[in-house]
């Protein structure tokens, strides 16, 4: 069997508690009949149609969503639970590498997504830098940092900044149109004008 190179994970399971409802579900900039996650799995399978894509969390509000579900690896673990249970999967698939998108993301569009995916194949991590740190959810990961990672979370060490440091993480090069696509909403003020 043909060796499978990626998947594609999106975490929807945080608790959204400074947005106060689901991030996903937020109407997308410019389209009120269609919700943030509905764009951002259109723009992965654009991007990469042979790529498996799944949700990462459990999120009843979510059950709609024609998509494979994965449970956080630790309960109240934050993006780091989320990681290695889609590092995991990755592994147990057979793919080499995991894409970890952020649900709340307005303005990701595919080209990101493709550089993302196929540039610097070597790296461990290869994702964005802004204000200085990672973005570890908008990045890809080799499979065999599941181990690793899984050691950190019982560990209790969840800070993802930390560990991408360790494991090199290699940061893409930006544009500023690209700069403008790690835009996410946290807050009923970032969706402005979107938030209903």
């Amino acid at each position: 069997m043909e060796k499978l190179e990626l998947l594609v994970g999106i975490l929807v399971g945080g608790s959204s508690s400074r947005m106060g409802r689901p991030k996903g579900l937020l109407p997308a900039p410019g389209e009120p009949h269609r919700c943030l996650l509905e764009r951002l799995v259109e723009e992965v399978s654009r991007a990469l149609p042979l790529a498996p894509c799944v949700l990462v969390g459990i999120r009843a509000e979510y059950a709609r969503f024609a998509l494979p579900t994965l449970a956080d690896a630790a309960s109240e673990s934050g993006p780091l639970g989320g990681l290695v249970a889609l590092l995991d999967e990755g592994a147990r698939i057979g793919a080499e590498h995991v894409l970890a998108l952020a649900c709340d993301h307005p303005y990701l569009q595919r080209d990101l997504l493709r550089r993302l995916a196929q540039e610097r194949p070597e790296a461990d991590v290869y994702c964005p830098i802004t204000g200085g740190k990672f973005e570890p959810l908008v990045a890809r990961y080799r499979v065999n940092l599941a181990q690793p990672f899984r050691e950190a979370l019982t560990q209790g060490k969840l800070a993802l900044q930390p560990l991408l440091s360790q494991w090199g993480a290699r940061a893409i090069d930006l544009n500023s149109e690209e700069e403008r696509m790690l835009i996410d909403w946290d807050t009923p003020e970032d969706a402005g004008q979107h938030f209903r």
